[in-house]
């Protein structure tokens, strides 16, 4: 997030979330001031990779938003 902050850009991260021994393939989006977005957990994992066996499924589809600025 400091990263987001110092560059000013929206950042897009990919992380293992674990919730109280559950863990999640998550995608995090960072705001421009550091700031989490919105969060997807992986719904599909890749069972070619075993990844369904290391991780849970998330549940909910998501859309952010990104602010785009053109410059003349």
């Amino acid at each position: 997030m400091d990263l987001s902050v110092k560059l000013k850009k929206d950042i897009f991260a990919g992380i293992i979330e674990n919730e109280n021994g559950t863990f999640f393939n998550t995608l995090v989006h960072f705001d421009k001031e550091g700031l989490i977005k919105a969060k997807y957990r992986k719904i599909h994992p890749f069972s070619f990779a075993n990844e369904d066996i290391f991780y849970s499924s998330g549940t909910e589809t998501v859309v952010t938003k990104l602010v785009l600025v053109k410059l003349v």
